[in-house]
């Protein structure tokens, strides 16, 4: 075949065999990669459906593990609370016999019970028979009455019968009703004694529980803290006694040290908890009783106290669950964040250690909760952004569930919402809150004109750190200030891009005051403060404050008028009413506070408060003893009564008893100030518009502040002529010893009646014994009986004693005085008079014990100071503030309002506070200030007492003098003291034990007292009356 011919052949081949082959071979591969491709596609989705399964199987596990790790709790707690149950099955009956006497009691009861009810059914009875007659009688008088025409003649005598009886039956009725009363007092004081019972029981049921848990194996330390915690709140002076009586022997020494370390952390000490738990080993102290020592450490080192606690919790692998709360607590207490969040998650997820408490899981929750929004950025994205106050706290306890404070952000809100033409509706629940209060607002108190956009976030005042601010925000910060978690730090000032304007502000608490406070309140000044107590703590600092009133006042806005009920119907918020209050209106009790405030949110919050003042609307009257009650009902247009517990309280000055002129002017001022101030910032000027306006329109307000602060009317003399009875009272000194001075003399007042009569010898036998100096005592006393001089003088020959007799001063019926003092602590006052010839004394209280030469403390150099004293560790007693404002609320309103007016004007109250149990005495600089004249009125007029009288004056003059001149066993600790000073409530010669105590004991059981001061001994009895003390065979001093 030719070439050509097989070309062909093939050519006819390849058409009719090789193409469609050819075609199927490509569909094929088509087809093929078409199958891959959905292999592969069906391979991703089986992928991922194993994921999903992974994932979902995973869920299982940590389901299944959860619930193995809550059964475990569970049956944990079902078996500690078996052997609680069991521990107070023995508890019981223990106290079973004494409710025998209490089922003997009830017995007796019973039978008057019985009695009572007998002549109660008698009296139904008698009532029902009565009942008879009565429906007989209205039968006769209908009968009468269809008679009318016949027997007119009779009527009136007919009428005055069934009046008659009428009568008869309401005094029975009245005798009925008093005999349930009778019924319901004895009822009464069945209860009554039953609560007594179980009172009197309780003390002996918490000391039991000591030896009830170390006999069920409870180790020694961990059951004398337990006790400590325990009997704290019920009986702190013998809770106190018991620790502190271990420190004596060597053998319970270290037990002393921890418990004692216990105690005072928990009696707001840290400084002297930590001395006993150094002396007891601070390694030893953290393995025992961690949270009270780290609590302690963190208080006086917080930083150092927080690396510390950070270690040990590292490493603590065993440390029970709700210790391990306690202690994560403490870094939010002193505000230390970083990693916080990390740890509390830990712990809520960790299933290797015991289930901590309902209670202190809730917490841990909560603390959770707050911290996730540390790094939530609030500021939103428009060209303005403000805040509204929350009150949430890392500290759940502390967070605000009283609906009152909702109250004052609402006010805020309401100003906020008058711009009409704003648009705040950022897509947040806050943004539509506002937008709807637009609509609420009344459309005569509408402002028009300013337009834009603003954005509305939260800011919690007292955990403004829990939130970012990323750019400026307004804040109007108002109310009160402030609270802090588990009583640590203040979280104040506000973070960095928060830009407040201080409008109602008012502070309670001091202690808000820092440094660092002080410089930011200075930054954004004027402040405006919701009462004048607060004005004058600003002031105290330089701070340019003026008096605003309360911001509350303008809530009305966006409410409708209220238009009174139709009936007389009262809501009583808060306050007991006596029955005679308020006769025949139909009352209606509300509480304005409750826990689910805590659980929610700003927005849930808000709306409740409206919704409460609304419901407010529908009575005639309100009566409350809430502040934000009264301010913002008043507001509203409804008639209120206000009853505060305390009308002389801080926070009051300056809205009390408000007219309805001085109501509105407060309130037009609150809306003229927030209307400018406003306007400029929804406007979008810049910060330094807005404080020049806000300085602008404050200026009348801080020169109105100017001359309030200023008008004080000059202080009454004192009752009596302070020169004259001085004069009276040194023409009558009575002299034991030398008659001139000896060289070296060195002068010591004291101040006594007859109640401490018996405690002055072993003071001065304590001082001579070990004075190298010679001493005149100059004793100031009340009611001592003739004879009692010499003896001092017979026991003690090498003194000069100078005897002033105060027996006829009187200082008025506003005396004030501490439970543990006498009024001859007063006379002291007088103490530059009496010794005019003298440069400076030294004044110690009897309940002192002296362990070193007086001398060597009167050689202090005062230099122009008028006092030398110890500051005082007592935390709620540092601050003069404090100290005012306690003496203040047992006066009436104006007196006390013209008390601290007067003090804040002549300086600053913000002064560290002294002791005055051991003050050397510049008395030729108290003679210069004329002391007495212008303090002895404080006494005599303030309730103020001669310790309060003497710090206000020395203020932060003083010289402070070293813990070991004046060592107060009850809140120190001092291992050479040269003074003992007992002050408080035990004292050494009491029951109750007190540190140091065998020390005075060792010189009272040389220098007893006879019959005229507390009663003889019986085999002393015999003995004259004026030989008042007895000294040992040991001999004369």
């Amino acid at each position: 075949m030719s070439s050509r011919s097989r070309r062909l052949a093939d050519l006819i081949f390849f058409n009719r065999y090789a193409r469609p082959l050819s075609e199927k071979l490509a569909d094929y591969l088509v087809t093929k990669g078409r199958h891959r491709k959905e292999r592969d596609a069906d391979k991703r989705r089986l992928a991922a459906l194993s994921s999903k399964l992974e994932q979902l199987q995973q869920k299982i596990g940590n389901l299944s593990l959860r619930n193995k790790t809550l059964k475990e709790g569970l049956a944990a707690e079902r078996q500690h609370a078996q052997e609680q149950y069991a521990r107070q099955s023995e508890a019981i009956d223990r106290l079973e016999r004494r409710h025998e006497a209490l089922e003997q009691l009830r017995s007796e009861l019973h039978h008057q019970h019985a009695d009572l009810e007998k002549r109660h059914a008698g009296l139904q009875r008698r009532y029902a028979e009565m009942e008879k007659r009565l429906a007989a009688e209205q039968k006769r008088l209908e009968t009468v009455r269809q008679q009318r025409a016949a027997l007119r003649a009779g009527r009136d005598s007919d009428a005055r019968s069934f009046q008659e009886t009428i009568d008869i039956l309401r005094r029975q009725r009245g005798d009925l009703q008093e005999q349930r009363s009778s019924q319901a007092s004895v009822n009464r004081e069945i209860a009554g004694r039953l609560r007594a019972l179980q009172q009197e029981a309780r003390p002996l049921q918490l000391r039991a529980s000591l030896v009830d848990a170390i006999a069920r194996g409870s180790l020694l330390q961990q059951a004398g803290i337990a006790f400590v915690e325990a009997n704290f709140a019920e009986n702190r002076l013998l809770t106190r006694s018991f620790c502190q009586s271990l420190l004596q022997g060597k053998d319970t020494r270290a037990l002393g040290h921890l418990l004692s370390g216990v105690y005072y952390h928990l009696d707001g000490f840290p400084e002297t908890a930590l001395d006993h738990f150094e002396r007891l080993g601070t390694d030893v102290a953290q393995a025992l009783c961690p949270y009270a020592f780290f609590s302690s450490l963190m208080e006086e080192d917080p930083e150092g106290g927080g690396r510390r606690l950070r270690r040990f919790l590292d490493e603590a692998d065993d440390l029970p669950a709700s210790v391990r709360a306690r202690l994560l607590n403490l870094f939010a207490k002193h505000l230390q964040f970083h990693g916080l969040r990390e740890r509390v998650a830990h712990e809520l997820a960790s299933s290797s250690t015991p289930t901590t408490s309902a209670g202190e899981r809730r917490q841990l929750e909560w603390l959770l909760e707050r911290l996730s929004s540390i790094d939530t950025v609030a500021t939103g994205q428009r060209g303005v952004s403000i805040a509204l106050m929350d009150y949430k706290l890392p500290d759940r306890q502390r967070t605000s569930s009283n609906k009152g404070d909702y109250v004052q952000t609402l006010a805020v809100l309401a100003n906020i919402s008058r711009f009409a033409d704003v648009d705040f509706d950022d897509g947040s629940d806050l943004g539509r809150l506002v937008t709807e209060t637009q609509q609420r607002v009344q459309p005569d108190r509408r402002i028009h004109g300013v337009t834009g956009s603003v954005g509305v976030v939260a800011l919690d005042r007292d955990f403004a750190s829990g939130r970012t601010y990323a750019r400026p925000t307004w804040l109007i910060a108002n109310g009160w200030f402030m609270h802090r978690s588990f009583h640590g730090d203040f979280d104040f000032p506000f973070p960095e891009h928060i830009r407040p304007i201080f409008l109602s502000f008012h502070v309670n608490n001091p202690d808000v005051l820092t440094p660092s406070a002080v410089g930011y309140l200075k930054t954004y000044e004027p402040i405006g403060c919701r009462d004048w107590n607060t004005v004058y703590r600003l002031r105290d600092f330089g701070i340019a404050a003026f008096f605003s009133g309360c911001l509350t006042t303008t809530i009305g806005q966006i409410f409708p008028p209220h238009r009174p009920a139709a009936q007389d119907r009262l809501a009583v918020v808060e306050v007991a009413l006596e029955p005679e209050d308020y006769p025949n209106w139909s009352r209606t009790s509300f509480i304005q506070y409750g826990d689910e405030v805590r659980d929610g949110t700003l927005v849930e919050n808000l709306e409740a408060a409206r919704a409460m003042l609304t419901g407010y609307l529908d009575f005639s009257r309100l009566v409350t003893s809430r502040l934000h009650c009264y301010l913002p009902c008043r507001s509203l247009g409804l008639p209120v009564d206000f009853r505060p517990r305390n009308r002389a309280d801080v926070r009051f000055e300056g809205l009390l008893d408000l007219g309805e002129e001085e109501f509105a002017r407060m309130r037009a001022r609150l809306e003229e100030k927030l209307e400018a101030v406003l306007t400029l910032i929804f406007s979008g000027a810049d910060e330094a518009s807005v404080r020049a306006r806000w300085a602008e329109l404050c200026a009348p307000d801080l020169a109105e502040a100017d001359r309030y602060t200023a008008d004080v009317v000059p202080l009454p003399a004192p009752s009596f002529d302070v020169e004259a009875v001085s004069r009276e009272v040194c023409g009558n000194v009575y002299h034991r010893g030398a008659a001139e001075e000896r060289g070296n003399e060195v002068h010591v007042a004291f101040a006594l009646d007859r109640n401490m009569a018996s405690i002055l010898p072993v003071t001065m036998a304590s001082m001579c014994e070990h004075s190298k100096a010679n001493i005149t005592a100059h004793i100031l006393s009340r009611d001592l009986p003739t004879g009692y001089v010499d003896e001092l003088h017979h026991f003690f020959p090498q003194l000069r004693i100078r005897r002033y007799d105060f027996s006829g001063i009187d200082y008025g019926d506003t005396l004030h005085l501490l439970s543990h003092t006498t009024i001859s602590t007063i006379d002291r006052l007088l103490l530059p008079e009496l010794l005019s010839g003298l440069g400076k004394v030294l004044y110690l209280d009897i309940d002192v014990l002296v362990q070193a030469d007086v001398a060597d403390l009167l050689r202090t150099e005062l230099g122009d100071a008028p006092l030398a004293a110890k500051l005082t560790r007592f935390e709620y007693w540092k601050s003069g503030a404090r100290l005012v404002g306690k003496a203040s609320l047992a006066l009436d309103p104006e007196r006390a309002w013209d008390l601290r007016r007067r003090l804040h004007k002549q300086g600053s109250l913000a002064f560290p506070t002294f002791n005055a149990g051991v003050i050397l005495m510049n008395l030729a600089r108290m003679r210069r200030d004329d002391f007495s004249r212008h303090h002895v009125p404080l006494v005599e007029r303030y309730a103020m007492n001669d310790q309060d009288a003497l710090n206000v004056y020395a203020r932060s003059e003083i010289v402070v003098l070293g813990e070991e001149w004046n060592y107060v066993p009850a809140q120190d600790y001092c291992d050479k003291p040269k003074i003992i000073h007992w002050a408080g409530q035990v004292k050494p010669w009491g029951d109750l034990y007190v540190l140091d105590q065998e020390k005075f004991r060792a010189y009272a059981g040389r220098y007893r007292l006879r019959e005229d001061y507390g009663g003889p001994r019986e085999e002393d009895a015999t003995q004259p009356e004026d030989d008042f003390f007895e000294q040992e065979t040991v001999g004369r001093q």
